[in-house]
């Protein structure tokens, strides 16, 4: 991680950071200073000074005791990215009324979890940006 970049003394939790948009963001926040929470459903190498943390976005609980832990760990939260998201794969006619919740749940309630959770210290430090992705 670099020390002086223009992400230094910043930190960042990057949804979805296990592959693909979220992955490169997170390499591009550690590459300006930035320190990381890296979110996913599936087990992330954290590299040095991140803080990894596997569960679904979609899980209130789960989301309040991630939150928590940066907060414990880093103090604060500057910067939320959410990237966290899938797709059935499937057309909307064979797509189930089960699979469609699970979408709906990682890709809408995940984002709408994390940004209540991070707004609260953002507002203390009357600083912070929340950034949502989306994708196909």
């Amino acid at each position: 991680m670099e020390k002086n970049g223009r992400l230094a003394g910043k930190v960042a939790v990057v949804t979805g950071a296990a592959s693909g948009i979220g992955r490169a963001s997170a390499a591009l926040f550690a590459s300006e200073g930035c320190a990381l929470a890296l979110v996913d459903r599936a087990a992330i190498d954290d590299g040095p000074g991140a803080l990894a943390l596997q569960g679904e976005v979609g899980d209130e609980a789960t989301v309040i005791r991630h939150a928590a832990a940066v907060m414990e760990r880093f103090g604060r939260i500057d910067i939320l990215l959410t990237c966290a998201g899938f797709s059935t794969g499937t057309s909307v006619v064979d797509t189930s009324l089960d699979a469609w919740d699970s979408v709906l749940r990682s890709n809408l309630t995940g984002s709408f979890l994390w940004a209540r959770e991070a707004l609260a210290p953002m507002r203390r430090q009357t600083s912070g940006s929340i950034i949502f992705v989306g994708s196909q």
